[in-house]
C-alpha cells in the first residue's frame, strides 16, 4: 500500500497539486469535509486573480477567516492563496514550498479569524499592501460546490472564478456599459457574464465580464482609450 500511495502521490506532487500524505508539508490539518476543504480551490483562485490584478509589488498580506472558517485550521488556504499570486512571478511554486517563496520575495504574512461575521456562513477575504496602496479581494463558496468573488476593494459582487474576465473600473455615469458591450461585439468577443458594482452613486463602477474566448490585448487597449474608462484588466482563470 505504501508503494501504492507513492506511485499515486508523486505525480501529484510534481504537478503542484495537494497531495493526502505529504511528508515535507508545513503542517496542516487537512479536513475530508467542512470549509477548509471546500475553499482551497477559491483560494489559489483568488490568488490568481490578484496577481495579474494589482499593478504593485506586495509586501504585506492580511487574509481573514471568516464565519465558520475562522475555527478551523487555514494553513492550507494560506498555501493555496500564495501558490496562486506567486506562480506566475517564481520559478516554481508548490503547496510544499509556497511559504518560502512568500518569504523569499519578502512578503509578511498575518493571519486573522472573524467568527462573527454574519454575511455568508464562511468567507474569505486577502488584502495586499505595499507603500500605500492596496487591494482586497474576498469570496465565499457556496453549497455545490460554487465558489464566487464577492469582493474587490470596496465593490460587493457574486461572480464565478473561472475563465477570461475582463475587469474595468469607470466613472459611474450614464451609458457606461454600452461603451463595454459596443466595444466587445464590434469585435466579435461574446460576453457570457457581466456584472456590474458600484461603491456610490456618481462615484466609481467596478464591471466583471467573462467572455466566451479569448480577449485580444487590441480589444483591451481600445477599451482603456474610451472616455471614462479608469482601469482595465484582463484576467485568465
Amino acid at each position: 500500500r505504501i508503494a501504492e500511495s507513492i506511485a499515486t502521490q508523486t505525480p501529484r506532487a510534481l504537478r503542484g497539486e495537494v497531495v493526502d500524505y505529504p511528508v515535507n508539508m508545513p503542517s496542516v490539518q487537512v479536513l475530508s469535509r467542512g470549509p477548509v476543504s471546500s475553499y482551497t480551490s477559491l483560494a489559489e483562485k483568488l490568488g490568481v486573480f490578484s496577481s495579474q490584478y494589482i499593478e504593485f509589488t506586495p509586501t504585506n498580506l492580511e487574509i481573514i477567516y471568516r464565519g465558520k472558517l475562522a475555527r478551523h485550521d487555514g494553513t492550507l488556504l494560506r498555501l493555496c492563496f500564495l501558490k496562486g499570486l506567486l506562480q506566475s512571478k517564481q520559478d516554481y511554486v508548490s503547496y510544499v514550498n509556497a511559504d518560502q517563496q512568500a518569504e523569499n520575495v519578502g512578503l509578511h504574512i498575518e493571519e486573522k479569524d472573524d467568527p462573527g461575521f454574519t454575511d455568508y456562513e464562511s468567507a474569505l477575504k486577502c488584502t495586499l499592501f505595499a507603500s500605500g496602496r492596496q487591494f482586497a479581494i474576498g469570496g465565499v463558496v457556496f453549497s455545490g460546490p460554487h465558489p464566487r468573488i464577492t469582493l474587490i476593494n470596496s465593490f460587493v459582487c457574486e461572480f464565478e472564478v473561472e475563465g477570461t474576465i475582463l475587469a474595468t473600473t469607470n466613472q459611474d455615469r450614464p451609458g457606461m456599459v454600452g461603451v463595454l458591450g459596443t466595444c466587445l461585439g464590434k469585435n466579435g468577443v461574446n460576453i457570457d457574464q457581466f456584472q456590474l458594482s458600484r461603491n456610490t452613486r456618481g462615484g466609481e463602477a467596478l464591471s466583471l465580464i467573462r467572455v466566451d474566448d479569448d480577449l485580444p490585448d487590441s480589444v483591451v487597449e481600445e477599451i482603456r482609450k474610451q472616455e471614462g474608462i479608469t482601469s482595465v484588466c484582463k484576467i485568465v482563470l
